[in-house]
């Protein structure tokens, strides 16, 4: 048996597509080399070429072939899955990641997929190689985050990646899955369960891409690195001890840390505090649920600010209850507290998150895709950093206000030094 995992080519959708590893199939492939004894390939098409997956498959005859599928690449994983077919693939295909777990049932997805995985993909590929899988959708049980093995690096061709922070070779890592937090725009809404992995193993990884890819720095890609205080010294003690010197940027909640943690940070080589503002009115951060106040993110930015470490703030136009005196505030806001890094987002309704199930109770109205046209449903980073089509008609802002003030915080706030 053989199972094929495939990334789809992004290059069209991001500017920086292709500079980081898929890590969600690195760490399918393992656990299906590891704990399933199965012999798998990656491909990842914004580096590999579709003609080698083509030949691969038909002198392979892989048993599974299993698709990464993101909101945005939606359509070009059926384009994929098609050509897949049309080569004489005859095998069953599996699609797997964030999409997929928001829209299981979609009609293209029933037609163009054998099985559709919700959730963690770990256990929902044991299910189906073994033939216990019952149904086309599997909901996946939640893996055990400490016995799931490391992605599949030499799979991958790790040293191809070319990710950079602060001009050193830097590896995105995962030391802890899920967020328990309610923001009302955010595909983590409905997790409600944190998962942390042991602090040893994280820093064995690391210790490993260190002496294997001379990477020198690290981007956790945790929703929320630190909820657990206690765990944040333990992880950065034994970075010092036995990693010495590397660079590292972390995410997190305005509300989730202090002095005392920072000055831990800055120690261990904490550059860039990455930090979801969302907005500079008090009564939007409440309409979506945010869990934090204006004050509170003030304070945390000139926290971060003095213990030496940068800070980068994400900002959303377009939120519920959105009008233009709010959004000024906004701008004004993003402007005083002076964050190094400053990214600025149109809101695009992203599917299963509070808005999109009840977008009435937010004063909205969502425009959902035509044939599962997702290709501008951009949760992060599109090239230009705002659909060509607003997705929502908002109760407050038409497209063209919305993207004026869009313009006008892009030349007053995103000035020199800081960055997109």
């Amino acid at each position: 048996m053989k199972i094929f995992f495939i990334s789809p080519d992004e290059r069209k959708l991001w500017n920086t597509a292709g500079d980081r590893a898929p890590l969600g199939i690195g760490y399918l492939s393992s656990y299906c080399k590891k704990v399933l004894g199965i012999d798998t390939r990656i491909f990842d098409l914004n580096h590999d070429s579709e003609e080698d997956l083509f030949y691969s498959i038909k002198n392979e005859k892989p048993s599974f072939i299993c698709v990464s599928v993101t909101t945005p690449s939606y359509l070009e994983c059926l384009r994929l899955v098609s050509e897949i077919r049309r080569v004489g693939y005859d095998g069953k295909i599996i699609a797997g990641g964030n999409h997929i777990t928001d829209n299981p049932y979609e009609e293209f997805t029933q037609k163009n997929y054998d099985y559709a995985i919700v959730g963690d993909g770990e256990l929902a590929m044991k299910k189906i190689v073994s033939g216990e899988a019952a149904d086309k959708v599997i909901i996946s049980e939640k893996v055990d985050v400490n016995t799931a093995p490391w992605p599949d690096y030499g799979g991958l061709k790790f040293e191809r990646y070319w990710l950079t922070l602060e001009g050193k070779k830097c590896a995105m890592i995962i030391g802890s899955r899920g967020c328990i937090y309610s923001c009302a725009f955010c595909g983590s809404a409905k997790i409600k369960k944190w998962r942390a992995r042991e602090v040893n193993d994280i820093v064995n990884e690391m210790k490993f891409l260190m002496d294997n890819y001379k990477i020198e720095a690290f981007y956790f890609g945790d929703d929320i690195f630190s909820f657990d205080r206690k765990r944040v010294f333990e992880i950065c003690k034994l970075i010092r001890e036995r990693l010495g010197t590397v660079k590292l940027r972390i995410q997190t909640r305005v509300n989730l840390v202090d002095p005392e943690m920072l000055a831990e940070l800055k120690l261990t080589g904490v550059d860039v505090i990455s930090l979801g503002l969302e907005s500079g009115d008090d009564q939007i951060l409440k309409n979506i649920q945010k869990g934090a106040t204006v004050d509170q993110a003030r304070k945390a930015v000139r926290m971060i600010h003095d213990s030496g470490i940068k800070v980068k703030g994400f900002f959303i136009i377009g939120l519920p209850g959105d009008t233009r005196e709010s959004v000024m505030k906004t701008i004004e806001f993003a402007k005083e507290i002076n964050v190094d890094y400053v990214d600025f987002y149109l809101y695009t309704p992203y599917s299963s998150t509070p808005i999109w199930n009840n977008p009435e109770k937010y004063g909205m109205e969502i425009i959902k895709p035509v044939d599962s046209n997702w290709n501008e449903y951009y949760q992060v980073n599109p090239k230009d950093f705002s659909p060509k089509v607003w997705k929502v008609k908002h109760s407050n802002l038409s497209e063209e206000e919305a993207r004026e003030l869009m313009d006008l915080a892009k030349r007053t706030v995103m000035k020199q030094g800081q960055t997109k």
